[in-house]
């Protein structure tokens, strides 16, 4: 997609590779914001060419964009330990950008859970448009459903959706019930009564 198509875009979903030049392991109190800038974003690849950094996204100018899903390791995860005054994360860059709603993840998030949480909350999404026209002001609460749905998925129900997102039984060792398999995604942006 280029970033011609990226402007016009009233949704976007990117599921992708994360990096986040936070945490602990850094040493983050040591990075000056510009650094987190540059050594954070989203990797679509291998080697440096393929990073859209944090700057790259703030660049994307996503002036139609009302809601920007990011499903890649810790596209929520912010800083604390910077010395920057801001929340500099991937999701706060693609508010910058323009997107009105980003839904992301505060950690590395398993691909068979994205896959089904997601779908089940576009589905919930697409389900609530009137005449074609998709509003995504109750976004979190479709994500909160879809969360919920995939956690108290019974053994068969599980089965079903593992068979349908992993036809070949490639994927092994996830729990739906464990919480790291369904909270990492949350939402950002504006509240839902919140109007400009």
């Amino acid at each position: 997609m280029s970033r011609r198509e990226l402007k016009t875009c009233d949704i976007l979903h990117l599921t992708c590779h994360g990096t986040f030049a936070g945490g602990t392991e850094t040493a983050a109190a040591h990075l000056n914001p510009s650094e987190v800038v540059n050594a954070t974003g989203l990797s679509f690849g291998t080697g440096d060419e393929a990073l859209l950094n944090m700057a790259d996204i703030w660049g994307m100018r996503l002036r139609n964009c009302t809601l920007a899903t990011v499903v890649a390791c810790s596209g929520a995860a912010v800083d604390v330990l910077s010395r920057s005054d801001e929340s500099l994360s991937i999701g706060t860059a693609l508010l910058v950008a323009g997107a009105r709603n980003v839904v992301c993840t505060l950690w590395p998030v398993h691909e068979l859970s994205a896959a089904a949480i997601m779908s089940k909350c576009y589905e919930k999404l697409c389900a609530a448009a009137v005449d074609g026209d998709v509003d995504v002001s109750n976004i979190s609460a479709f994500l909160g459903e879809a969360q919920s749905w995939f956690r108290d998925l019974t053994d068969s129900e599980y089965f079903d959706v593992l068979d349908r997102f992993d036809p070949d039984d490639k994927l092994t060792g996830l729990d739906n019930k464990d919480i790291l398999a369904w909270a990492p995604f949350v939402v950002i942006g504006p509240p839902p009564w919140y109007s400009q």
